[in-house]
């Protein structure tokens, strides 16, 4: 199971509250929770099954045909639920 967090295009942004965050502390928070809904992403549904789950940073459809050439893989699924990390994840079978 793959998720690829695409970088920021901006420089910084201002949280509702005034207070200000760069760009590196948002995308680092960004990474973070990308990284704990693919951890968690499936798990029931899954359970006993074996699964590697693994987060890229960078262009998605670069980064996933990068890997499906890297693993050589049969199959890929792709998520149009719009649910975190189930949305942008895909499912490869050797």
């Amino acid at each position: 199971m793959l998720h690829v967090v695409t970088p920021l295009s901006y420089p910084a942004a201002v949280l509702e509250s005034g207070h200000e965050i760069t760009a590196r502390d948002l995308h680092a928070h960004i990474v973070q929770r990308a990284q704990k809904d693919l951890d968690e992403a499936l798990r029931p549904e899954l359970d006993g099954t074996a699964v590697t789950r693994e987060l890229l940073r960078g262009d998605p459809a670069h980064e996933i045909v990068k890997t499906a050439r890297g693993r050589k893989v049969d199959l890929i699924v792709m998520s149009t639920h719009g649910e975190g990390a189930r949305s942008t994840a895909f499912c490869w079978a050797q």
